[in-house]
Protein backbone atom coordinates (compact mmCIF):
# COMPACT_ATOMS: atom_id res chain seq x y z
CA UNK A 1 0.00 0.00 0.00
CA UNK A 2 2.96 2.09 1.01
CA UNK A 3 4.74 1.77 -2.46
CA UNK A 4 1.45 2.17 -4.37
CA UNK A 5 0.67 5.87 -2.75
CA UNK A 6 4.71 6.56 -3.59
CA UNK A 7 4.59 5.55 -6.77
CA UNK A 8 1.10 7.90 -7.13
CA UNK A 9 2.56 10.68 -5.67
CA UNK A 10 5.90 10.29 -7.65
CA UNK A 11 4.78 10.50 -11.05
CA UNK A 12 1.97 13.19 -10.48
CA UNK A 13 -1.15 14.23 -11.58
CA UNK A 14 0.35 14.13 -15.29
CA UNK A 15 -0.51 10.43 -16.04
CA UNK A 16 -4.27 11.59 -15.01
CA UNK A 17 -5.29 12.38 -18.64
CA UNK A 18 -8.91 12.05 -18.51
CA UNK A 19 -8.98 14.56 -15.47
CA UNK A 20 -6.76 17.40 -17.15
CA UNK A 21 -8.78 16.61 -20.72
CA UNK A 22 -11.88 18.58 -19.48
CA UNK A 23 -9.79 21.44 -18.61
CA UNK A 24 -7.48 21.58 -21.32
CA UNK A 25 -11.01 21.71 -23.33
CA UNK A 26 -12.30 24.63 -21.78
CA UNK A 27 -9.05 26.01 -22.02
CA UNK A 28 -9.51 25.97 -26.34
CA UNK A 29 -6.55 24.16 -26.36
CA UNK A 30 -6.99 22.46 -29.84
CA UNK A 31 -10.48 23.62 -31.67
CA UNK A 32 -12.29 22.72 -34.34
CA UNK A 33 -13.52 19.46 -35.82
CA UNK A 34 -10.55 17.55 -35.62
CA UNK A 35 -9.50 18.68 -31.41
CA UNK A 36 -10.60 15.20 -30.64
CA UNK A 37 -7.97 13.19 -32.80
CA UNK A 38 -5.62 16.30 -31.37
CA UNK A 39 -6.05 15.59 -28.42
CA UNK A 40 -5.61 11.61 -28.60
CA UNK A 41 -2.23 12.06 -30.90
CA UNK A 42 -0.93 14.13 -27.92
CA UNK A 43 -2.34 11.66 -25.20
CA UNK A 44 -0.49 8.47 -27.48
CA UNK A 45 2.61 10.26 -27.88
CA UNK A 46 2.70 10.97 -24.33
CA UNK A 47 2.25 7.26 -23.88
CA UNK A 48 5.34 6.04 -26.46
CA UNK A 49 7.46 8.77 -24.87
CA UNK A 50 6.83 7.07 -21.17
CA UNK A 51 6.64 3.38 -22.22
CA UNK A 52 10.44 4.45 -24.44
CA UNK A 53 12.12 6.48 -21.32
CA UNK A 54 11.78 2.67 -19.66
CA UNK A 55 15.29 1.76 -20.98
CA UNK A 56 17.45 5.67 -20.30
CA UNK A 57 15.95 5.63 -16.97
CA UNK A 58 16.95 2.07 -15.89
CA UNK A 59 20.13 3.12 -17.38
CA UNK A 60 19.99 6.14 -15.05
CA UNK A 61 19.12 4.45 -12.27
CA UNK A 62 21.61 1.84 -12.38
CA UNK A 63 24.54 4.23 -12.81
CA UNK A 64 23.30 7.41 -10.74
CA UNK A 65 20.97 5.96 -8.00
CA UNK A 66 17.90 6.71 -6.73
CA UNK A 67 18.28 10.29 -5.77
CA UNK A 68 19.63 11.31 -8.72
CA UNK A 69 17.32 9.67 -10.96
CA UNK A 70 14.76 11.42 -9.30
CA UNK A 71 15.74 15.08 -9.77
CA UNK A 72 16.12 14.23 -12.92
CA UNK A 73 12.75 13.01 -12.96
CA UNK A 74 11.79 16.26 -10.99
CA UNK A 75 13.57 18.56 -13.68
CA UNK A 76 11.80 16.95 -16.72
CA UNK A 77 8.43 16.74 -15.02
CA UNK A 78 8.98 20.76 -14.21
CA UNK A 79 10.11 21.78 -17.38
CA UNK A 80 7.30 19.78 -19.03
CA UNK A 81 4.40 21.42 -16.73
CA UNK A 82 6.11 24.82 -17.12
CA UNK A 83 5.75 24.35 -21.11
CA UNK A 84 1.98 22.93 -20.40
CA UNK A 85 0.76 25.93 -18.76
CA UNK A 86 2.95 28.04 -21.60
CA UNK A 87 0.96 26.24 -23.96
CA UNK A 88 -2.66 26.78 -22.65
CA UNK A 89 -1.96 30.77 -21.97
CA UNK A 90 -0.65 30.87 -25.07
CA UNK A 91 -2.32 28.94 -27.81
CA UNK A 92 -3.85 31.19 -30.64
CA UNK A 93 -6.44 30.47 -32.35
CA UNK A 94 -7.30 26.71 -30.86
CA UNK A 95 -3.97 25.06 -32.08
CA UNK A 96 -0.88 24.58 -29.51
CA UNK A 97 1.94 22.32 -30.62
CA UNK A 98 4.03 22.92 -27.81
CA UNK A 99 1.58 20.65 -26.11
CA UNK A 100 2.71 17.38 -27.99
CA UNK A 101 6.75 18.54 -26.62
CA UNK A 102 5.42 19.64 -22.98
CA UNK A 103 3.08 16.58 -22.38
CA UNK A 104 5.23 13.81 -23.37
CA UNK A 105 7.97 15.38 -20.97
CA UNK A 106 5.97 15.86 -18.45
CA UNK A 107 4.99 11.99 -19.10
CA UNK A 108 8.39 10.67 -19.04
CA UNK A 109 9.82 13.09 -15.87
CA UNK A 110 7.03 11.06 -13.87
CA UNK A 111 8.29 7.48 -15.31
CA UNK A 112 11.93 8.41 -14.28
CA UNK A 113 10.38 9.57 -10.52
CA UNK A 114 8.23 6.33 -10.41
CA UNK A 115 11.79 4.34 -10.89
CA UNK A 116 13.74 6.56 -8.12
CA UNK A 117 11.32 5.10 -6.04
CA UNK A 118 12.78 1.49 -6.36
CA UNK A 119 15.88 2.63 -4.24
CA UNK A 120 13.60 2.59 -1.52
CA UNK A 121 11.79 -0.66 -1.55
CA UNK A 122 14.45 -2.10 0.61
CA UNK A 123 12.92 -0.76 3.77
CA UNK A 124 9.93 -2.26 3.35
Amino acid sequence: AITAVGCAVASGPVSAWPTILPLLISEHLFDGPQQQAQFDACYGLSMVMMLAIGLPAGWLFDRLGGRWCGVAGALIAAVGLAGMAAATRYAKGGSSSLMFIAYPLCMGGGMLNTYSLYSFLWFL
